[in-house]
């Protein structure tokens, strides 16, 4: 940034009272005036010397070589330089709660604000013509020049807000130049030693001001005060004799030193008087005392945070996402405790579901986000790093839609607390390079389903917030779950236009989930291994390999998920990385006859890598993370689910996956969707605490993604399990789902926690299969899916079901 040096001269102090009503408030103290002058009160001139009262309203305007220093009552402090004219408009302060609000208006000319009290509110706003200028526990310098307004922040944090937009200034010795009122400020820039030094001199007493000291005192008056010949109470020292340097013509300059006598002046303890002591030249001075022992490193707890924005999703454009309720979650955050550097590293995560309409006339999107807050423990060294993937539904008759983008923080608008944990700041679209330290330009992306374009746009979020509540970060146990997860799947052949193509009707899936919770790192990692079932034109070998989360076989890849605790967590999609390529750790599962294969792999599927040109859209959330933040509109989307129950070992939830790859002959690029699928899992029942006697009922909810014609929705209903533990049988039931009912009997598996059956319902047939989860069989998880009989019209579906005992 230019900062402009104004050459100022001469002096002069005016106070213009606004009126008489006001003219007697005080609001501070002249500490130094340069030199001492008058100002006016209506058409009465006074003098103001040091220690004279700041009134309320008073126009002060100082001459070409005129300075002023204020003393406010909250003990924030105010200097005006040379040919400088402004108003203090309001100042109101309470001394027993510390806060209060100060605005002044400067037209023109230099003024440098220390912070007070009243600061520490950030309630403290300085305007010029072209910007508004706040300033909050720190030091501001501010010129205004005919050009424009110059704001330099010294220390803490200093906002410069325009008519087009706000720039916070939190590193120190940065600024920026403000010209044209109706445009943004610039980014903040570096202001060199150079005009800091001439800035500062500005606002700095000349030689020979006295600060308005009638009687400054001099070397004489220093002299005959007595100053030195008092007793200091001290020890007498030994003085190290300076060294002396010598020449030699026939080499470099050497230094050398000799024992001599000092004089040295020895304050007396008991008379006050000076004595001449000679040392002991053969006593060597004593050894320096050994230095300090460093600190001991940071201990900081475990803290949480929440931050949102305004609106429902705003990384999300307003025609992808649906209308109607929309439950969105803070952005959670996590810092581990220990030792360290205070920021460190904390992970956060966010999550929104929209779920509008029942059958054929639904829509949905469900949408996650996660990343990293990285920071050293001040503003201007830290950064929030993440990214988001959103999948989307129009309509009951149309494919998914899939959005993704970046989460970076703006430079110089995140604002941390006493914890260093983040409060406030701006995120856009852009992307940060972790190897370059750098933030390079970058859109999101959006298509709204089937044979739709992609879109690109930005955004701009402002986010604040606080400590997370006290539920949030307290159960954040290690754990290997085991499930099972289902959904519809959808084909696609993409030309080399990028207009893509069905390849037939969307299919019935059912699969197994794993996922892993490491609490140490705050992270967590899952797969989801499905094949077709039901339906579909692609074969009955098609299905896919889907991770998620963080990447255990390579920990140079991107973390792509936020363990906060097992309540609140995100995943998107698995990466790995070779150099600067981030490619997707996901594969599909084909098999088509016109295809050769190898020996080996005649007559079954291949599984076929993620192409590393085409960046996969994925995302898996828990339904706790909408309950525990909205359980009421979370179960307003599933008004036939009547049976919600709280879950200690297992849990379900949502999720969505886009893949692209390349046909196993090389030919074609594939595309995979699916939207708003389910998943159950928990910790498995050890078989040793597996009941063996008596019975128990289970009760909870079932949801499924159903396929009636060319719809596609989801919907709930209740689910029971009444088993016989002796017998290893059980009734099976799953009531109400989409107006329909099913019924089974189940069988245990020997030696195992696992059971099956059949199902039966109106004009329809089907199977399902479960665990038990938690100490003593305590919760159960499964799977099931079903399809009519009749087949005039296709109706199909599948779906997970949970319950407790």
């Amino acid at each position: 940034m230019k900062l402009r040096s104004t050459l100022l001269s001469g002096l002069s102090l005016l106070a213009l009272a606004c009126t008489p009503a006001l003219a007697q408030q005080k609001v501070g103290t002249a500490g130094a005036v340069n030199p001492a002058t008058t100002s006016q009160r209506g058409t009465t001139s006074r003098t103001i010397d040091m220690g004279s009262d700041v009134i309320f309203r008073e126009r002060i305007v100082t001459s070409g070589s005129g300075s002023l220093q204020v003393t406010f009552v909250d003990k924030s402090t105010l200097n005006i330089g040379p040919n400088s004219q402004l108003v203090i408009d309001e100042f109101v302060y309470d001394p027993n709660a510390q806060t209060g609000r100060t605005a002044i208006s400067l037209t023109r000319g230099a003024m440098r604000f220390v912070g007070g009290q009243i600061s520490k509110s950030g309630n403290v706003a300085i305007k010029t013509p072209t910007a508004t200028i706040g300033v909050r526990g720190g030091v501001a310098m501010i010129f205004q020049t005919p050009q424009g307004t110059q704001v330099t922040n010294l220390f803490g944090r200093t906002t410069v807000s325009t008519a087009g937009g706000t720039e916070v200034i939190s590193r120190p010795g940065f600024g920026v130049e403000i010209v044209d009122p109706n445009q943004s400020p610039p980014t903040p820039e570096r202001v060199t030693q150079a005009q800091l030094d001439a800035a500062n001199k500005q606002l700095t007493s000349r030689t020979a001001q006295t600060g308005g000291s009638k009687n400054p005192p001099s070397d004489t008056t220093a002299t005959q005060s007595g100053l030195g010949l008092t007793n200091a109470m001290t020890e007498p020292r030994n003085t190290i004799p300076q060294q002396q340097a010598s020449t030699s013509t026939n080499g470099p300059q050497i230094l050398s030193s000799s024992p001599q006598y000092v004089s040295q002046l020895t304050q007396n303890a008991t008379s006050g008087t000076a004595a001449s002591q000679r040392p002991n030249p053969n006593v060597a001075p004593p050894p320096p005392p050994p230095p300090p022992p460093p600190p001991p490193p940071t201990a900081h707890k475990p803290r949480t945070y929440a931050l949102v924005s305004a609106g429902g999703a705003p990384y999300l454009m307003g025609n992808f996402i649906t209308n109607g309720a929309v439950v969105i979650t803070p952005a959670y955050g996590y810092r581990n405790g220990g030792e360290g550097t205070a920021g460190s590293r904390t992970r956060f995560a966010t999550a929104a579901l929209s779920i509008n309409g029942q059958g054929a006339n639904q829509r949905s999107t469900l949408a996650g986000a996660t990343g990293s807050f990285i920071s050293d423990g001040t503003p201007e060294g830290s950064r929030f790093t993440g990214g988001f993937v959103a999948a989307s539904r129009q309509s009951a008759g149309q494919g998914a839609g899939f959005s993704r983008g970046n989460l970076t923080s703006v430079p110089g608008s995140i604002a941390l607390n006493n914890d260093t944990l983040p409060t406030q700041m701006v995120l856009n679209q852009n992307r940060y390079v972790p190897s370059s330290g750098q933030i390079v330009p970058d859109l999101a992306t959006q298509h709204l389903g089937d044979m739709s374009p992609t879109t690109t746009y930005g955004y701009q979020i402002p986010v604040a917030g606080g400590p997370a509540p006290s539920n949030v970060g307290n159960n954040r146990a290690a754990g290997d779950w085991q499930g099972y997860a289902a959904g519809t799947m959808q084909s696609f052949t993409i030309d080399s236009n990028g207009n893509a193509s069905s390849n037939g009707d969307a299919a019935i899936i059912y699969g197994q989930t794993q996922l892993k919770f490491n609490p140490g790192n705050s992270t967590a990692s899952g797969s989801i291994t499905f094949v077709e079932a039901l339906g579909g034109s692609i074969g009955a070998l098609v299905g896919g390999i889907f991770q998620f989360g963080a990447n255990p076989a390579d920990p140079a890849a991107p973390v792509r998920s936020a363990y906060i605790d097992q309540n609140n967590w995100v995943m998107r999609e698995q990466v790995s990385r070779n150099g600067t390529t981030v490619t997707g750790n996901s594969y599909a599962l084909e098999y088509e006859p016109s295809e050769t294969f190898a020996p080996s792999n005649s007559g079954s599927s291949v599984a076929r890598p993620s192409d590393p040109n085409r960046p996969n859209n994925m995302v898996l959330v828990p339904w706790s993370m909408f309950e525990a933040q909205d359980a009421a509109t979370a179960r307003s989307f599933f008004p036939t689910i009547t049976q919600w129950r709280n879950y200690e070992y297992s849990q379900w939830g949502f999720w969505a996956g886009e893949m692209n790859y390349t046909s196993n002959d090389g030919t074609r690029q594939q595309l995979r969707t699916g939207n708003l699928n389910t998943w159950v899992a928990g910790q498995p029942t050890d078989i040793a605490s597996m009941p063996t006697t008596g019975s128990g009922t289970y009760t909870g909810h079932a949801v499924a993604n159903i396929r009636a014609g060319s719809s596609e929705y989801v919907a709930g209903g209740d689910f029971s399990h009444t088993v016989d533990f002796g017998a290893r049988t059980g009734t099976f039931a799953i009531n109400n789902l989409d107006g329909r009912n099913y019924t089974g009997t189940s069988n245990f598996l020997s030696n195992s926690v696992n059971f099956y059956g059949g199902l039966t319902g109106t004009n329809a047939v089907g199977t399902f299969d479960g665990s038990f989860y938690g100490p003593n069989a305590i919760e159960t998880g499964g799977r099931f899916m079903f399809q009519n009989t009749g087949y005039s019209s296709p109706y199909m579906g599948s779906g997970i079901f949970i319950g407790r005992r």
